[in-house]
Parts: C-alpha cells; sequence; structure tokens
C-alpha cells in the first residue's frame, strides 16, 4: 500500500517524537522520518524464534517479573517470602553462569556487618536456599569455598533472560512485552543492585512498547498500536512524548474524544501535582485536535536546503554574520530586497539552513510570517504575518507562568487558538488598539528573552499599516534581545511607508540591506547545469533562455523544468514564462490541472482540507494528485506550520496560473471556493475578508455584503475601526440602492447597527446615540436585531446618566430576547437592566436580575466575559444592600477569574467594591490598599470608572485626616470624570473637594448648597445624599439645630431615592442624634434598629454614630455614668477606623458629660485632643472650641 488514505502526509509524524529508527537503530539514526504508510519489510528471524520457543518449555521456569516464583512443569512451587533469602537468589540468577566470590557478595549483601559475621550470614542463607529449592533445581546452585553460582542449562529458564531479547517481528515483540509482569523482584525493596537493574529493565519495557507501538503503526494497525501506546503511558503517564503519541493514535483510530480526555487528564495531573502545564509541543497537538487538524509536525528546527543554489557568496556571508550575532545577544532587522523571481526566499533558505546545522542545539527558535498578496481590492487584514507567527508559538506563550494573562487575553481576537489552550482566558470587553499593539511587542519580547529569534517576514510590500508600525515598534526590542527578524520585499512597487520605515530603522542603526541582483551569465549557466546537465547546457542554449529570463532565477528555473519534463532540450525554449507555465501544464493528467486551477483561486496557500472541501473529491484521489504537482515542483509544503498545508513555488506561478483560467470558469471556482472556505472554516475567524472576495468574484452580492459585515466585526475586535468602516460600507454598496428585498433590508439594519457599535468603540460619544436611533428604526422588522440594537441604546444611555430611559430599553431588548429564547440576549439585557435598576436606587430589583443572569451563564460550560461581569454587578448590587459577606465571596471569586482571564478592567472594578466595603465597614487602611489596587490594575484601560477609585480612596484619606493625599484623588478624580464627561462624577467630586477645603479650614470654590441643587436636577441620588448628610453635620456644629434637622431630612430622602439602606442609615443616625442634641425625645426603637443593623453588617462608623447617639439621649435622661460608657464605647470604634471626624464627635460628647460630670481633668484632655484634631485634620471642630472662629464664616458661605 502506498499510503493510507489522509487529509496530508504530514499528520503521521507524532509532535517532538523522535522516529524509532533513530533509537534503536544507530546506523540509521540520522535518516529521515518515513510516512505511515510506507510499510517496512523486516525480516523474519525463524531460528531466534525457535530458540525462544524452546527454552519456554524447559521443564524449571523462574519469573523474576513480578513477584518471584518458581513453576516445574507448570506448576508453581511457593518460595519462602523471607526478603533477605530472596535477595540472594535474585542477585544469583541476574548473573547467570557467572561464579561470585563469596566475599564480595557477603559484603554487598550485609554491609553494616563485620566481616566474619557477612560471611555466617551468606553460609546460612545458601544453607537455606538449597533446602527450599525443589530437588530438579538444586543442582543448578553452584557452592564452592571462594564462590558461589547458578549454573546456565537449557532446562532452567529465566523470564529477564528472554525478556532482554529483541525483535523486529510484531508478534515476537508482543510475547516478549507479556513477559513483563511488573518491576523486577516486586517487594524487595532494599538492595541497590536489584533497584539499578529494575530501573533498567523498566526502561526497557517502555523501549520495547515504543518498539512495538511504532511497528503496528508502520504495518498500519492503527487500534493495535493504540492498544499498545496506552499500555506505555499507563507505565510513566507523565511522559509527554508517549502521551502525545498514544493521543495520535486515538485521533487516527476515529477516537477524537479520548484524545482530547487523554491531554485533559494530563494537564490535570500536571497541575495537581507540579503546579505546571503540559509541554508546547503537548499543548500543540492538542490544539490542532480541536481544531479538527489531524496532527501534524511541530514547526521545523532546521530548514531544507535550496535545491540547485548557486552563487550569493558574499550575501550568504553578510547573512550567515549577522545571525552568528544572535549568539552573542546582538540582533536587528535585516530586508532582504529584490525584483519578483530573483530568489529573495532561496538566500533565506539556503542560510538558514547552514546556520541552523552548524548551530545544533544552540539552535535559535525560527518562525515564518507571510504577508498574503492583495485579495481583489480588500484592504489586507491587520497584523496578518504576526498572527501567523504567533499562532505557530500559541504553545509557548500558554504554558509561559511569566506572562500576565492580561497580554495573552488581549491576543485572543487575533490568536483564538490561545483560547483552546488556556481555558481561562476570556476575551477583553472592549477592543483597544493600543492593548493589543503592547500585548504583541510583550509576546515577540518573551519569545525572544527565553531563546535566540528568528524572525522571518516574508513579502513585506504587501504589510498592512499595523505591520509596518509593529515593526517599528520593535526596534528597541531587536537592540537589546537577541531578535533577529528577516524581511523580503520587491524593490518595484514598494509602499512609502516601508521606505520610510527603512529610512528610519537607519537612523537608529537598526536595520540592515541585503539586495539580490539578477544572476550573472556564468551564474546563470551553473544554474542550468545543475538543472540539467552539462552535457545538455550549449552557449546557444543559455543564450536563448537568458534572453527572457534575464538572469532571474524563478526563470531559470521554470525554464529548465519545462525543458526537462518535456524532454526537449534539443529545442528552442518558449519564450516567454507564460509559455514554459503553459507548456508544464499542458502536460499534466486533467486532474492535477484541475486542482491547480482550484488551489490557486483559494489563494497561494491553502489547506489539504479545504482543498478537498472545494473539489468534493475523496481523500485518496486528492491526496495523489497532490503528489503529482509536489513532484512536478508546482506546490510545497507550506514553510511556516499553521492552517495551510501548501504553498505555490512562488507567487509569478500562482499568479500566471489564475490569469490562464477562463473568466466563466473563474466565476464558478470563486463560487465554489467561498462555500469550501464557510463549510471549513465555519464560525472561526479570519476567513471571511476572502470568503466574501470570492463571493463578490463570483457575482453573488448578497453573501459577499454578509461576510463583509462579519469581517467588518472580525477588524473592529482587533481595533482595526477604519478599516472596519471601510468593510461595511463596502457591504452597503454591494446591496444597491434599489427598492430592498427583506435580506438586503436586514443587511443595512446590520451595518447601521454596527456603525454605531464602531462609534462607541471609538470614543465618538456624540455620535453613538443618534446612530443608535437610526439603526432601531431599521431594526425594527427584525427582532434579533432589534433586541441587539436597544440593548446597546440602553447601554449608551446608562453611560450618559440617563437611568430611566436606559432601564425602559433594556427591559424592552429583554422581552423581545425572552420571545425569541435568545438566551445570550437574555443574559444581555438582564446584565444591563440590572445595572440600570441599581444606579436608580433599586437595588432587590437589580439583584433579582443579575441573579438570573447569572444562572442563564452558568448553565453554559466553562467562564466567559458575561459571566465575570454578570458576578461583578451582582457583588456591587450586594455592597449596595450591605450583605458584605456574601458581595466580599462574589468579588474575590470576581478577581480571580478577571485576573485568570485576563480582564483587568473587570478585576479592577471588583477590586473597587471590595474596597467600598472596607469603607463602609470602616477598615480605612485596608479600604486605601485595596483602591491602591484596583487603580494599579485599572492603569488607563479604562477610563469612565477611574474616577471612582479615586473617589474611594480619596473618602479613606479624608476620613483617616489624610488631607493632601485626599486632596489630590479628587483633584485627579475631577480631571478623570471631565474627560469622560460624567456630570456624577464631576459633582461627586466637586463635593469631595468642598468638604476636604473645609476640613483644612479653607473657604470652597463651589457651596454645599449649589452642589446639591445641581445634584437633585439631575437626580443624582448619592451627590444630594452626600451634601445633604454634610450640611447636617456642619449646621449642627454650628448649633443650628433646625436646619441640621432639615439638612438631616433631605439626607434620608436622597437615600431612600437611592435605594442603598446604608445611606438611609446613616442620614436617620444624623436625623437622630440632631434631634437628641436639641433636647427632644426621638424614637428609641429606630436607634436599636440602626445598631443593630450596622452590627449585622459590620459597619464600625455607624456603630460609632449609634453609640454616640446613645449616649447623647441617655446623658439627656439623666444617666451620665451609662452615657459616658456608650460615648468612650463610640470613641475606641472611632478611633479603631481610624475615624478623625468621627474621633472629634466623640470627643465633644464626652468633653459634656465630663463637664456635667465635674471631671475636669479628663475633660481638659478631650479639649485638647480636640484642638489636635481640629489643626490637623478636621478644621470645625474649632467652632465647638470657638464660638467665634474664623472658620465660622466660611461654614456658613458653604452651606
Amino acid at each position: 500500500m502506498r499510503r493510507l488514505h489522509c487529509r496530508h502526509k504530514k499528520q503521521f509524524f507524532i509532535p517532538g517524537s523522535p522516529h524509532p529508527a533513530a533509537q534503536h537503530d544507530p546506523v540509521n539514526a540520522k535518516r529521515p522520518t518515513r510516512f505511515l504508510g510506507n510499510v517496512l519489510k523486516y525480516k523474519s528471524s525463524a531460528t531466534a524464534r525457535g530458540r525462544y520457543m524452546q527454552s519456554f518449555s524447559a521443564p524449571l521456569r523462574i519469573f523474576l517479573l513480578g513477584e518471584v516464583r518458581l513453576e516445574i512443569e507448570g506448576t508453581v512451587v511457593p518460595l519462602p517470602q523471607r526478603e533477605s533469602l530472596l535477595r540472594l537468589f535474585v542477585r544469583l540468577l541476574l548473573q547467570i553462569g557467572q561464579p561470585l566470590s563469596r566475599k564480595t557478595l557477603a559484603f554487598s549483601l550485609w554491609p553494616d556487618e563485620t566481616e566474619a559475621d557477612a560471611l555466617a550470614n551468606l553460609r546460612r542463607h545458601l544453607y537455606l536456599l538449597r533446602r527450599v529449592l525443589p530437588p530438579v533445581a538444586r543442582p543448578l546452585l553452584h557452592i564452592s569455598p571462594q564462590t558461589v553460582s547458578w549454573a546456565d542449562s537449557d532446562e532452567c529458564w529465566l523470564d529477564v533472560r528472554a525478556f532482554e531479547r529483541d525483535s523486529d517481528e510484531i508478534d515476537e515483540l508482543e510475547d516478549i512485552i507479556s513477559l513483563y509482569g511488573g518491576d523486577l523482584a516486586a517487594g524487595v525493596d532494599m538492595d541497590d543492585v536489584i533497584l539499578a537493574r529494575r530501573e533498567e529493565l523498566r526502561s526497557h519495557y517502555r523501549g520495547l512498547l515504543k518498539k512495538l507501538v511504532w511497528a503496528c503503526i508502520e504495518q498500519n494497525q492503527l487500534e493495535r498500536a493504540l492498544k499498545w501506546a496506552r499500555k506505555l503511558t499507563a507505565e510513566d503517564p507523565w511522559d509527554e512524548e508517549s502521551v502525545r503519541l498514544q493521543m495520535t493514535l486515538e485521533v487516527l483510530s476515529g477516537h477524537r474524544a479520548a484524545a482530547l480526555a487523554t491531554y485533559q487528564t494530563l494537564a490535570r495531573e500536571l497541575e495537581r501535582e507540579l503546579h505546571t502545564q503540559p509541554m508546547p509541543e503537548t499543548m500543540a497537538l492538542y490544539r490542532d485536535i480541536l481544531s479538527d487538524r489531524l496532527p501534524r509536525l511541530i514547526p521545523r528546527k532546521t530548514v531544507s536546503p535550496e535545491p540547485h543554489f548557486v552563487g550569493r557568496t558574499d550575501e550568504l556571508s553578510q547573512l550567515q554574520a549577522l545571525l552568528a550575532a544572535l549568539r552573542n545577544g546582538q540582533g536587528g532587522i535585516v530586508f532582504i530586497s529584490g525584483e519578483a523571481g530573483v530568489g529573495k526566499t532561496a538566500l533565506l533558505r539556503e542560510g538558514l539552513h547552514r546556520f541552523l546545522e552548524s548551530a545544533g542545539a544552540d539552535a535559535p527558535r525560527l518562525f515564518w510570517g507571510q504577508c498574503p498578496p492583495p485579495t481583489g481590492t480588500a484592504p489586507p487584514r491587520p497584523y496578518d504575518p504576526w498572527r501567523q507567527v504567533l499562532t505557530v508559538a500559541a504553545p509557548l506563550l500558554a504554558r509561559s507562568a511569566e506572562i500576565p494573562p492580561e497580554w495573552l487575553s488581549r491576543l485572543l481576537p487575533l490568536v483564538p487558538d490561545l483560547s483552546l489552550l488556556r481555558p481561562d482566558l476570556l476575551a477583553p470587553p472592549q477592543p483597544d488598539a493600543a492593548e493589543l499593539r503592547t500585548a504583541l511587542r510583550q509576546g515577540i519580547h518573551f519569545l525572544a528573552i527565553q531563546r535566540p529569534l528568528v524572525l522571518v517576514m516574508e513579502d513585506f510590500h504587501w504589510a498592512d499599516t499595523a505591520s509596518l508600525e509593529l515593526l517599528a515598534e520593535l526596534t528597541h526590542t531587536c537592540q537589546t534581545l537577541p531578535l533577529m527578524i528577516l524581511i523580503t520585499y520587491r524593490t518595484t512597487g514598494a509602499p512609502a511607508a516601508l521606505l520610510n520605515l527603512k529610512r528610519d530603522l537607519r537612523r537608529y542603526r537598526c536595520g540592515q540591506e541585503i539586495p539580490l541582483r539578477a544572476f550573472t551569465d556564468e551564474e546563470s549557466r551553473l544554474f542550468l547545469e545543475k538543472m540539467l546537465g552539462r552535457e545538455t547546457v550549449t552557449p546557444a542554449l543559455i543564450a536563448e533562455i537568458n534572453r527572457y529570463a534575464r538572469g532571474l532565477p524563478l526563470l531559470l528555473r521554470e525554464a529548465a523544468e519545462s525543458l526537462r519534463r518535456a524532454r526537449q532540450v534539443s529545442r528552442r525554449s518558449p519564450p516567454t514564462l507564460r509559455e514554459a507555465i503553459r507548456t508544464r501544464l499542458a502536460q499534466l493528467p486533467a486532474p492535477a490541472q484541475q486542482m491547480l486551477e482550484a488551489a490557486a483561486v483559494l489563494g497561494f496557500s491553502f489547506s489539504n482540507l479545504e482543498l478537498e472541501t472545494m473539489l468534493a473529491w475523496p481523500p485518496a484521489t486528492c491526496a495523489e494528485v497532490v503528489d503529482q504537482l509536489q513532484a512536478q515542483g508546482l506546490i510545497l509544503d507550506a514553510v511556516p506550520p499553521g492552517p495551510d498545508d501548501y504553498t505555490f513555488s512562488h507567487q509569478l506561478i500562482h499568479r500566471m496560473i489564475l490569469d490562464e483560467i477562463p473568466s466563466d470558469r473563474a466565476v464558478l471556482l470563486h463560487e465554489q471556493a467561498a462555500r469550501a472556505l464557510e463549510t471549513v472554516h465555519a464560525g472561526q475567524p479570519g476567513f471571511a475578508a476572502e470568503i466574501a472576495t470570492h463571493y463578490e468574484t463570483a457575482q453573488k452580492p448578497l453573501p459577499a455584503a454578509r461576510f463583509w459585515l462579519v469581517h467588518a466585526q472580525e477588524l473592529a475586535d482587533l481595533a482595526a475601526f477604519e478599516q472596519a468602516e471601510a468593510a461595511i460600507e463596502r457591504a452597503v454598496a454591494l446591496l444597491g440602492e434599489e427598492t430592498a428585498t427583506r435580506e438586503i433590508r436586514q443587511l443595512r439594519a446590520q451595518a447601521a447597527l454596527q456603525r454605531s457599535v464602531l462609534a462607541h468603540y471609538r470614543g465618538q460619544s456624540a455620535q453613538v446615540l443618534p446612530l443608535l436611533e437610526s439603526a432601531l428604526v431599521a431594526c425594527r422588522e427584525f427582532p434579533s436585531l432589534c433586541a441587539s440594537a436597544l440593548v446597546r441604546y440602553a447601554h449608551a444611555l446608562y453611560t450618559r446618566d440617563r437611568y430611566p430611559e436606559a432601564h425602559q430599553a433594556a427591559s424592552h431588548s429583554l422581552e423581545i430576547a425572552r420571545t425569541l429564547g435568545e438566551k445570550p440576549a437574555v443574559v444581555r439585557a438582564l446584565n444591563v437592566r440590572g445595572i440600570v435598576a441599581l444606579m436608580m436606587g433599586r437595588p432587590h430589583e437589580a439583584i433579582q436580575d443579575l441573579q438570573e443572569a447569572l444562572a442563564l451563564e452558568e448553565a453554559a460550560a466553562g467562564s466567559s466575559t458575561e459571566r465575570v461581569q454578570s458576578l461583578n454587578h451582582l457583588g456591587t448590587a450586594l455592597v449596595f444592600v450591605q450583605d458584605y459577606a456574601q458581595a466580599q465571596q462574589i468579588l474575590a471569586k470576581t478577581v480571580e477569574l478577571s485576573r485568570r482571564g485576563g480582564l483587568r478592567r473587570i478585576e479592577s472594578a471588583a477590586l473597587t467594591m471590595l474596597g467600598q466595603i472596607a469603607l463602609n465597614q470602616g477598615r480605612y487602611g485596608e479600604a486605601v490598599r485595596i483602591y491602591s489596587q484596583a487603580i494599579e490594575v485599572a492603569g488607563t484601560s479604562y477610563l469612565p470608572g477611574l474616577w471612582g477609585k479615586f473617589a474611594g480612596r480619596g473618602a479613606a484619606f479624608l476620613r483617616m485626616g489624610s488631607l493632601e493625599e485626599a486632596r489630590r484623588d479628587f483633584a485627579r478624580g475631577l480631571e478623570n470624570a471631565r474627560q469622560v464627561e460624567s456630570a456624577y462624577g464631576q459633582l461627586l467630586m466637586q463635593a469631595y473637594l468642598t468638604l476636604t477645603d473645609l476640613a483644612q479650614g479653607r473657604a470652597p470654590a463651589d457651596s454645599l448648597a449649589r452642589l446639591e441643587d445641581e445634584a437633585a436636577a439631575l437626580r443624582l441620588h448619592a451627590v444630594v445624599f452626600l451634601t445633604s448628610l454634610a450640611r447636617a453635620g456642619l449646621w449642627r456644629l454650628l448649633g443650628e439645630w433646625q436646619r441640621a434637622l432639615s439638612a438631616s431630612q433631605r439626607a434620608v430622602q436622597a437615600g431612600q431615592a437611592s435605594g442603598v439602606p446604608q445611606f438611609v442609615q446613616q442620614a436617620q443616625l444624623e436625623e437622630w442624634m440632631t434631634l437628641a442634641l436639641s433636647g427632644r425625645t426621638p424614637d428609641q426603637a429606630m436607634l436599636e434598629s440602626l445598631a443593630e443593623a450596622a452590627r449585622a453588617s459590620g459597619e464600625v462608623p455607624q456603630q460609632a454614630r449609634a453609640s454616640l447617639a446613645l449616649a447623647v439621649h441617655l446623658g439627656n435622661q439623666g444617666n451620665p455614668a451609662e452615657a459616658l460608657a456608650a460615648a468612650q464605647r463610640g470613641l475606641a470604634l472611632a478611633r479603631a477606623c481610624p475615624d478623625q471626624p468621627l474621633m472629634g464627635e466623640s470627643l465633644l460628647v464626652l468633653l459634656r458629660l465630663y463637664e456635667t460630670l465635674g471631671q475636669y481633668e479628663q475633660a481638659q484632655a478631650c479639649r485638647a485632643e480636640l484642638h489636635a484634631l481640629a489643626e490637623t485634620s478636621y478644621a470645625p471642630l474649632h467652632l465647638a472650641l470657638d464660638a467665634d472662629s474664623p472658620l465660622r464664616s466660611i461654614l456658613l458661605a458653604s452651606l
């Protein structure tokens, strides 16, 4: 059989596994690995087989592998289980036929005894051994005064000796392997000689298993091979080479699920036992299986030499010198330039082959990327060559613990394979061009730090703008790390951006160029002689060929190939390259010509599965024709290992074949290509533009428009917003202006919705709402699109603090989604409505929505960005209702998942709410630490949420009396709120800055009354609460009881409107305190209820306020001792926070009580501490000490 019918030949290599010939045959160790279908012709060894069977039939059989036992004529003879006796017996048998010195043997068995005692022990054990042996075995035990041995006899068969035999026959190998009943002398664990021999035999067993597996593979007995491969991994579950072998065989035998389970078991055990992940080769195999790609080779460590290579001595030397500098840590960027067909790739292949061969084990890592040729008028996909590099390197990146998950997360839109290897990674909730670019740099940087790195980037004259910009940004990396980037490009038609980049790199002394010229006449002659033979190359033939080849190696090769294939060396060569190719194609069988046309339409590179699907041929037929085309040198194995298996031998050949296809046939082929790509790559990102272009060329505007819109979304995910907008416009143009069918109207509606999303991503806030309103009109006819548009509209309204409208839009979206039964749409609507309800002061409604969303998401397997967002929103809502215990649990889980998944924005948001819990509970130092962590994690990744973090940390600083730190945070928060145009944030920061000014005894820029009125007009209840509560406390310090009471009641109303119980309770305590200080008798049951709520939630500041209110009330009731105890308890709680303003209020209550009780010394101490607090932390306390303080006028102006 020539080979198995398969997708492509490479599939039968096991990534990272050497062929068994390299292990068992030193002569053939360096021979190329053969494909599975090549059947090895083993020589039968009947004589050896006969000896093996004869020895097995001996009357006495001794088994040492596993439990030691004897058999006579098939009957087991019991042996004593005394370990010392078994050790002696096994040691003699392991050296059968060899006399052993009694002294040496005795000392080896009893090393801790004296020589006399050891020899005495040996005598006793030899006596006992002879007695327990059956009569047939006793003659084999030879004992003399100086030596002891076990005789080598045909009457005795020993399993170890039989097991150590070898064979090339599958049946014999199975017989030998079956002898391995377990570890040598199981149960004997105190003998170093036996233990060492045990490990040797165990290794031999594994080697035999590997040889047997490969022998079965070579005979195409896959199920039989799988049986033994599983035994191999059972012997050593962490031998990843064996695991890869088993996984490959499971896939090839049709057991894909078993292969995935094998990997998952390995990964789980490695994580549990060693806290590590599988090797990159194993992860790469797993990725291929998940992607339905059959196993294939890992990236090659060597590059094949270029056939018929001549000349280029200076260029090769220059390239070799640059590559050699990598060993000294010197990188760089090298441009290899020349016209099409001049041999740029050939120089690279030859130079890299020579360098890597000489480097040996110290060879750098090598990855290839290629800029694809333009597809019609479609712009190139951003970062395409870099995507190819990182897709191949994905297992290395995924396995490393040194790359922060957020960088890998940001790479997911470009390298989706990372999510297969690291399921904990989560896609970023919003695309960001700067973050993606940084992640790309970090990925390349990491690869270069690990090991010297060579990146080959071919055809950079077709590079997209983003790829050129990234190359420029890698200049510093190339100068500081062993990173060499080799770039080929055509000098004719090179874009200005590439030429400008080269000039910039030369200025930084980072870029070098190796220009290639056409061959000289002498070099052309040498080249043709290598290809055609010296005897057939005449001066006339050389002159004829050079007339059109112009010394270009590609054209010389094509002419020579045409002549050689046609066996017409004596005839004139074709006058043009096109005719040369026509000559070669005309000689191909019809199926080969048909395949070449299909492949050319698919592109310069293509996969075997794409080709099979497009042609609808059986795999065997497809494989046979591919072999023919490879033999003709028209297609090659793809050098960068990736989704594509083959490439054309040169871009010019690909282009010429395309040009030869008749237009009517081209239309049909493009439609077939589009459908094939749709089938093969369903649901996979990165192919939409290709499919759209094929449909457009096939004159199918509707499917073309549909895929241009998919491509627009893919571009948006890569933050390539301008290109995404161009793709949308292209789709709309294809739909035309005439009366639209329903399908056209739906595509137009989808385009309108995508325009609004792009505006949101680009921060064009003024355009987002109008675009969404326009999209809503277009989407009304299509429920699914309408639900999506409504939820985006709701989110846009929410970010502009238009909460009632946002709630209404989200509810409408939810209603439609429930009707359609679209769970993802239901989840999105519930999430948005929940967070809006929270901001509207309806936390219990928010919790209900968010819990439902979370339940729907948890029904699906694994984590997702949406699930982590739902967890964060739910944790936030629970903070609002003071369920801090559950909130902390959920928020901690959110932090863990978002940290593992690389979602820094959500991690920062969850940390912010954990900081809020610490703030509410009076753990101010911890609150500062958590808020600082949230700010550090967020960085500048999400400006809209940054002001809230500064507000929280500033509030903690304010309560702690660190007023300058508080001022800096509030100022930064105000600046950020202005940047994102948040009215809520701006008013909140202005209110906090006003309070900071007053705490420092300064006249503020804003009055609390004005800020309260402005917040009330905007229905910003949280700001109204803050300002009115602050005014109530200050009026109370001024002794203006009625005004204080009025302000506290407004704070209660604002708290109730916000729906935050903690706000309401704090305002009610302020009201209760004011009533008590003014001499009234408030409701004591309410105070007890408020104190209990504070204890239940663990809010220490609230507990302190409740104790102070109780102290005032008890003092009014004439119970000064109890009042004093309550006030002291309040002061202790305030100090625990530490809450400086609250400590001041506690001291004021204590001061009055001490003066009432006539304890003037304690009163004086309170007064002194109050003065210190007023000077350093809270200036309004001066009013309690001096009614005529200058601060009074400042406060009145602010209030």
